[in-house]
């Protein structure tokens, strides 16, 4: 078997693939017609912005799913009484901060006064008055403090009873997410959020033939013979291979991505079946020296010349500037579009 190429991203790598794969489908734009070099550069930037959308942007979707996944299993496995310790616990931890606030605004308002020096009417009297109800205010506030930490404490303690139902709840939402998402990977809408002047929305005013009937049909069938689980499966890899080579370690790699799979792998990403990660890496490296083969031999030295890679961009973004029909938004004011052209 050849040596691994190393792969600093595989998202990156795997949805680079897919982008080529697309491309080499639908062909490039007519306006790129003969220039290797803008080729690359516009899948690395296509393939960022697609990563962005199918990768990043989910990771972010999936935690607030997850959250309210764990507390629709609280609230229907604890009942009420999740129910009245949750909002207990809620009430007291505001008054706790309300308490802090008032302390402290009230001590500074006694350092300001205490500042202007006895002269002016800060008399003795007046002084431990004013010690006695900022030393109330202070245990009020430590009173608050504990009563809260109490009632937290309470509630983890609850929380933890109700682990086992909490964690298959959550399972059940991350595989049910990655599987709708895994059905539709890539939509029309996909770049409605993009900036005016990004490479896929000129594209789409540029060459709308090419970009909607050809491009995003291509891209569509290219994203469909994968799965997106799979993309942080690769990513851990060099990890958990890490773990499995430690001195002590009793599992073998095979045994250290099962763990894997069945803690973080099944809470984020709803892996239940085993997983064939030799096959899986196997498969993954053909695609990475496939994506270095085609960058290089589009521009050689592009997959590994960061500067190569700059300079290629910079071309393509002044190119179909150039080229687009509205370089502009007409949103925006002159001054903002001035800027805009000045950064590109």
């Amino acid at each position: 078997m050849p040596q691994a190429l190393p792969v600093h991203s595989w998202p990156q790598t795997l949805t680079d693939w897919a982008v080529i794969q697309a491309m080499e489908r639908a062909g490039f734009p007519d306006c790129l017609r003969d220039q290797p070099a803008l080729q690359a550069a516009l899948v690395s930037l296509l393939s960022a912005a697609v990563r962005l959308k199918t990768v990043f942007d989910r990771l972010g979707e999936i935690e607030p799913l997850l959250s309210s996944a764990t507390e629709s299993a609280c609230e229907k496995a604890g009942g009420s009484a999740y129910l009245t310790l949750r909002e207990a616990s809620a009430a007291a931890t505001r008054r706790s901060l309300a308490s802090h606030a008032r302390a402290y605004h009230e001590h500074r308002a006694d350092q300001q006064l205490n500042d202007l020096g006895p002269e002016d009417g800060h008399a003795d009297t007046e002084r431990r008055e004013t010690v006695r109800f900022l030393h109330s205010l202070i245990e009020e506030a430590k009173a608050d403090e504990a009563h809260t930490r109490l009632l937290q404490e309470q509630l983890a303690a609850m929380g933890r009873q109700l682990a086992p139902v909490v964690r298959a709840a959550r399972r059940r939402a991350a595989r049910a997410y990655w599987a709708q998402f895994a059905e539709h990977w890539i939509d029309d809408a996909i770049f409605k959020d993009a900036p005016w002047s990004s490479i896929e929305t000129r594209l789409a005013r540029i060459d709308a033939a090419w970009w909607w009937r050809r491009f995003l049909p291509a891209l569509r069938s290219a994203f469909q013979r994968g799965q997106p689980t799979e993309y942080f499966l690769h990513q851990q890899l060099p990890a958990l291979r890490s773990v499995a080579s430690l001195p002590g370690q009793k599992k073998v790699l095979a045994g250290v991505v099962d763990d894997w799979r069945e803690t973080v792998g099944a809470d984020c990403f709803g892996l239940m079946s085993p997983v064939h990660h030799s096959m899986l890496e196997r498969r993954a490296q053909k695609k990475a020296r496939a994506v270095a083969d085609w960058f290089d031999h589009l521009v050689p030295d592009y997959s590994s010349n960061g500067q190569v890679r700059l300079a290629a961009a910079d071309t393509l973004h002044r190119h179909l500037r150039a080229i687009d029909p509205q370089p502009f938004d007409p949103a925006k004011t002159p001054s903002s579009n001035f800027r805009e052209h000045s950064n590109n």
